[in-house]
């Protein structure tokens, strides 16, 4: 049991060290050769291998973004009697971004991370909103335009229904 709430304190520890954009910290809980997945097909998507491509993926998005907001709603650890820091944990969370223009959207997700002797080894996040993220981190093009522009785009480039009458 104890081994459970060292796990879920360093989970929460790490998403508060996101919501202060905290580089160092969140870095510093990787392991040297951890790898860290990101979903999507988006400009900030991919697989990051090693802490310094895992360093440079979280300075972009850190830069892109005025304020990130975390809200962990549940951690769940696999091995709760583990003490030697190897793990696997699972946190569910609720995100709030704002972007260069000052606009924010929502994400909601899970993480699951693996931990060996008290670091990050890999890290997975999955992520309920995968159109929310598309449009959001599209392109770096689509970056430069307005929020409601974007959301303008996307309605018009939608499939829609007519009915008949």
């Amino acid at each position: 049991m104890i081994g459970a709430l060292i796990a879920r304190s360093r989970a929460r520890r790490g998403f508060d060290a996101l919501n202060r954009k905290d580089l160092a910290a969140v870095v510093g809980a990787f392991a040297d050769d951890a790898v860290f997945e990101f979903p999507g097909r988006t400009r900030i998507s991919g697989r990051f291998e090693g802490k310094r491509a895992i360093e440079e993926h979280f300075r972009r998005w850190f830069a892109e973004r005025t304020m990130i907001r975390f809200r962990v709603m549940h951690v769940c650890v696999e091995n709760i009697l583990a003490l030697g820091g190897t793990n696997t944990v699972q946190v569910e969370w609720a995100l709030e971004e704002a972007d260069r223009h000052d606009v924010s959207f929502h994400l909601s997700g899970v993480t699951v991370l693996d931990v060996r002797r008290g670091k990050i080894a890999r890290a997975r996040d999955y992520v309920f909103e995968p159109d929310v993220l598309e449009r959001e981190w599209a392109t770096p093009e689509a970056a430069a335009v307005p929020h409601h522009q974007r959301e303008a785009r996307a309605l018009t480039a939608s499939p829609t229904s007519s009915a008949a009458g």
